[in-house]
């Protein structure tokens, strides 16, 4: 269950922009959680989580992603997906519906329904929920990328304020 991923109270989100080498890896204090792919970053030297939102279907199906899937499979830190996989063990289903009925107010002005735009939106959203004392993000900093992806730098930034 998502309540199990808690074990500190302090929490890093980690993202893959050039600030991500700031993250408290060595600090004790804090959960470490990362998202997508970021087994493959060398500098990323820690991992409490890792978010994977995308469809795990498509992933499987994707020949590119063979390597990736495999890593999920063989996980030792929970694997927190769009739904719980019987393939990947340290698998943990995103409870979407509590997030979504705890912040059903908050709206965006690129999503007429939500702020949540990203993977990070969620994992900030999941932080406050579990009642984090400190969120701090590292990373996720990269606004040409957000820009790319036409992500709205307000729908990421909107939970700060939460």
């Amino acid at each position: 269950m998502y309540h199990n991923i808690k074990k500190r109270n302090k929490l890093a989100i980690v993202g893959f922009s050039t600030t991500r080498i700031y993250a408290p890896y060595d600090n004790v204090e804090y959960d470490i959680w990362v998202l997508n792919d970021a087994y493959k970053v060398s500098d990323i030297k820690r991992m409490d989580a890792i978010f994977v939102l995308t469809d795990i279907d498509f992933i499987k199906a994707n020949t590119d992603s063979r390597k990736y899937y495999d890593w999920l499979k063989n996980s030792n830190v929970p694997v927190i997906l769009q739904k719980q996989q019987n393939d990947i063990p340290t698998s943990i289903e995103y409870p979407y519906q509590k997030i979504i009925s705890i912040y059903k107010n908050h709206y965006s002005l690129s999503h007429p329904n939500m702020y949540f735009t990203n993977t990070v939106t969620y994992m900030i959203a999941l932080g406050v929920l579990l009642g984090y004392e400190e969120i701090h993000l590292f990373g996720v900093d990269d606004v040409s990328n957000m820009k790319k992806y036409n992500i709205g730098v307000s729908d990421l930034f909107a939970y700060i304020k939460i």
